[in-house]
């Protein structure tokens, strides 16, 4: 068989740049094996494919240099194995070159399935959001390619200082197609191609965060909320003057229900008056008390002075009636749940003077924890049928109503009204 000096310059020459080769191979994978800190088996092919491949070129670079130079000194060794079989050590090259290529892939695969920085700047660059990282003076640390394309297309420019960066977008002139939709805290833009992005900053430990999210979709629904609340504040509006109608409507209907039943009564007493003067048996002092009645009712319907407290006005007028009001506790403090009390004891009142013929209103005014409630009965004769709640009793049901509280009306035993209303939703309506 043929030794490697019985070969030509050619193949001489192709098997030392081949053992060169894998020699650089297995140094490039022992220094990176090394600093990795692992794998042993890698290690220990790298270190084979340096000692074999470095040992074939030194020994056979060694035996060309004294076959060359007449007075090149040759080692024994060098000559006896450049006679050797030369298909021993190219056997031991190919089995050395498939260890590293076997060691090769499986560096390969760990490097894909392991966590380095390379990965996690070739993720950070994928990201769909912008993402800086900077030192709290500025000089950038890490920068993704959507953040920089971000700053090119709202400033004209690479992203080359953090703190210049943020304080253009967030209070600062700008000079890209961008549009600035808000400022301050967390600055909002519209690019040009339609899409919106929203910027954050947050401060860490020594390092500063800037990121950019894209908000198209919430800057569109945010906008069609406005729009909605804007309709909705209209129609609020429209509704209020409707309510407000609704209820001049009413008491409207009110007073003229007011009118019929005053004149009516007014017209029972001068029928009522004509037949005594005409027939003086009648009973002078009943009619004396009807008129007494028709100008407490009169007195009733009056607007109350603003500087008199309405209890006291309510108490004048049903002592000028000729009946007695009996309160059982206090009024509330709220001012609006005393109008309410002091209108239902008005049409109270106005009830047991016209048609029950009471001498006595018994007012009872019950506290609880978050609850008030009035009760107002009479000594008069009870009502006859149910009572058809027309204006009086009709509009304080719906003012009562109208800020969250209840009204009863009850007739079995005798003419009762009672009105309960929960304090904070007198608050909340009001």
């Amino acid at each position: 068989m043929f030794g490697f000096a019985e070969l030509g310059r050619l193949p001489k020459a192709l098997i030392l740049t081949v053992s060169f080769v894998f020699l650089c191979v297995s140094v490039c994978l022992l220094i990176h094996v090394c600093r990795r800190r692992n794998g042993l088996g890698e290690a220990l092919c790298a270190l084979l494919g340096v000692l074999y491949c470095g040992g074939m070129i030194v020994i056979y670079d060694a035996y060309e240099k004294g076959a060359f130079y007449d007075n090149w000194p040759l080692h024994p060794f060098a000559e006896r194995a450049a006679e050797f079989p030369l298909i021993f050590p190219l056997s031991g090259l190919c089995v050395v070159i498939f260890l590293l290529f076997v060691s090769l892939a499986r560096e390969w695969k760990r490097e894909k399935r392991s966590i380095t920085s390379s990965s996690v700047k070739e993720s950070i660059d994928c990201l769909t959001t912008g993402l800086c990282f900077s030192y709290p003076n500025g000089i950038v640390v890490l920068v993704n390619h959507q953040m920089n394309a971000l700053c090119y297309r709202i400033l004209g420019e690479d992203l080359q200082n953090a703190v210049s960066f943020w304080e253009r977008i967030s209070e600062g002139e700008f000079h890209g197609t961008a549009e600035r939709l808000s400022f301050g805290a967390h600055p909002m833009f519209r690019l040009k191609d339609g899409t919106v992005w929203t910027f954050g900053r947050e401060e860490m430990q020594d390092v500063v965060q800037i990121t950019a999210v894209e908000t198209t979709r919430l800057h569109a629904i945010t906008e069609e909320l406005r729009n909605h609340n804007l309709e909705l504040a209209a129609m609020n509006l429209r509704l209020k003057k409707h309510a407000e109608n609704v209820e001049e409507m009413t008491r409207a209907k009110e007073r003229l229900e007011i009118k019929a039943r005053i004149h009516s009564e007014f017209g029972k007493a001068l029928l009522s008056t004509r037949r005594y003067l005409q027939d003086e048996e009648a009973d002078a002092e009943e009619i004396l008390n009807e008129w007494k009645r028709n100008i407490a009712m009169l007195r009733m319907k009056t607007v109350a002075p603003r500087d008199e407290d309405p209890m006291s006005i309510l108490m004048k007028v049903a002592s000028a009636a000729g009946i007695t009001v009996e309160l059982c506790g206090d009024m509330p403090e709220e001012e609006s749940i005393r109008q309410l009390f002091f209108e239902a004891a008005s049409e109270a009142l106005t009830n047991a003077v016209a048609h029950a013929g009471a001498t006595c209103l018994h007012i009872e005014v019950m506290r609880e924890a978050e609850r008030v409630s009035v009760r107002f009965t009479n000594d008069g004769m009870p009502p006859p049928d149910a009572i058809a709640e027309g204006g009086g009793l009709g509009a304080l049901r719906q003012k009562t109503e109208r800020i969250g509280g209840e009204m009863q009306v009850e007739t079995a035993n005798g003419f009762a009204l009672t009105l309960s209303v929960l304090r904070k939703e007198v608050n909340r309506f009001v």
